[in-house]
């Protein structure tokens, strides 16, 4: 019982099956293998042989517009990606095998196919294989082609090609960001101009020069004009005082005072006025003795007429053209000139300090507009400042700007680095042997596979039939 049971367990083991049956059809499988694996040998033989070219670049972040102080941030980078877990090699690579690059290329080397016909990008790009060496920023390049000058050649076009096209990018798009800028430059230069125009048109129109110190000194101005009224009001009510007193003693009006202030202090007038007297006096005495048809008594009136005619002449010259003077007006004892003289000084005092508060009382009007004008004079100031310091601003950004793009479209930046160009190759590549080989290998066991299969398959059936029958 025990040795039906292994001989079971052996029959059911694969192992051994697989075994069982490579020994009872290893002679068809092997001639099979020995013929498929003739056949790979002979038809290697006969592949053309291949070579194959290759090329390392190096992708870099161009330092020499930080050497020279043009780059700003990190967006003057080329290699820079929209996403973050995106690979900016990546990106190069899709470019470097874009068709019109491939294109430029194929028109440069004039590729064609076995037909002669001009090569597709498809196929070039599939001929072409490109990928990421490592873990690093380095990229190769390879290709296969019967000639291994042709495939140096294709190789080298295609760095040469995707790194002029690199070139011919960047100064494209520093050209149009120059003319860009060449065409809004002189629209801010005229803002600019504009709005400096209108801030030192409002400065002459309100008269600002420095508003801070304006401020201060309207205020310390204010404060000494206060004080100044107020001195001037105290001297004001003091003359007007005075002057009271005196013209009541005096009787007299200040036109009144200044006649007679004019008038006995004038030595023609008071000369003509002492004759006058003089001749009245003596023709009084006359009249007591002679009557008026003496002879003496008719020169003496015929004197005192002259002397009057002289004395309104020279009360006219000293006076100016003013009408009669009364008689009492036209002498006056030494303390009625000096009370007169006092009252005409207090009157002068009077009108000079109301003339004084007058003119400080229009200051202080004058300065308190001003004042109350500063606060919305200066807001309109800081905002015409601000609008100006802005487009300073953006005039000097753009001027900066504009003449850093005339530097950098006469530089050639590049963000690769050939380490290792393509050369012709001396030797063929085994690649296309060993490929032909590796697939008579696998057909050849594949077939032999098949043939132990098919002969167990038919042995099992025989054995089944024998065992039916």
């Amino acid at each position: 019982m025990q040795s039906q049971t292994s001989r079971e367990a052996i029959d059911f083991n694969p192992l051994g099956l697989i075994l069982k049956a490579c020994q009872r059809a290893w002679l068809p499988a092997a001639c099979v293998f020995i013929l498929g694996m003739g056949g790979s040998v002979l038809a290697a033989r006969r592949v053309k042989p291949v070579y194959e070219a290759g090329a390392k670049i190096l992708f870099r972040i161009d330092s020499t517009q930080e050497l020279t102080g043009l780059a700003r941030d990190e967006s003057d980078n080329p290699l820079r990606s929209l996403l973050v877990d995106q690979s900016p090699i990546s990106n190069q690579m899709e470019i470097l095998l874009s068709e019109p690059l491939l294109e430029r290329t194929i028109k440069k080397l004039d590729l064609r196919d076995k037909k002669g016909e001009p090569l597709g990008p498809g196929e070039l790009k599939t001929a072409l294989e490109v990928k990421i060496i490592g873990a690093t920023d380095v990229v190769s390049i390879t290709y296969v082609n019967e000639s291994p000058e042709l495939a140096a050649a294709v190789v080298n076009s295609v760095i040469e090609v995707y790194r002029n096209n690199n070139v011919a990018i960047a100064r494209e798009d520093t050209v149009q960001a120059r003319i860009f800028l060449s065409r809004e430059l002189p629209q801010v230069e005229k803002q600019l101009r504009n709005l400096e125009l209108r801030l030192q048109r409002f400065k002459e129109q309100n008269q600002v020069i420095n508003l801070e110190e304006e401020a201060r000194t309207s205020v310390l101005a204010l404060r000494l004009l206060d004080e100044q009224i107020t001195n001037t009001e105290a001297a004001a009510m003091e003359a007007a005082a005075k002057a009271t007193v005196l013209r009541r003693q005096l009787n007299l009006s200040p036109q009144e005072a200044v006649v007679v202030a004019a008038v006995s202090q004038s030595p023609s007038v008071q000369k003509v006025l002492v004759d006058l007297q003089d001749t009245q006096k003596e023709l009084a005495e006359q009249r007591s003795r002679f009557t008026d048809s003496s002879p003496t008594v008719s020169r003496l009136m015929e004197r005192e007429r002259q002397l009057q005619d002289i004395l309104q002449k020279r009360i006219q010259e000293t006076l100016g053209d003013r009408q009669a003077v009364p008689p009492s007006f036209l002498q006056a004892g030494e303390l009625r000139v000096t009370l007169i003289q006092q009252y005409l000084n207090s009157e002068t005092e009077r009108v000079s300090a109301v003339n004084k508060l007058r003119s400080f009382e229009d200051s202080r009007s004058t300065y308190l507009r001003r004042s109350r004008s500063l606060p919305k004079i200066e807001q309109e100031q800081r905002y015409l400042e601000r609008k100006l310091k802005a487009a300073q601003g953006t005039y000097e950004t753009l001027l900066s700007n504009l003449q850093t793009l005339l530097v950098k479209e006469e530089q050639r930046n590049n963000s690769t680095r050939i380490l290792e160009p393509a050369t012709v190759p001396r030797k063929p590549s085994s690649g296309g042997k060993v490929k032909v080989l590796a697939l008579g290998l696998f057909g050849s066991t594949l077939m032999a596979s098949a043939i132990i299969i098919i002969a167990e398959v038919w042995s099992s059936r025989s054995r089944s039939e024998k065992k039916m029958s």
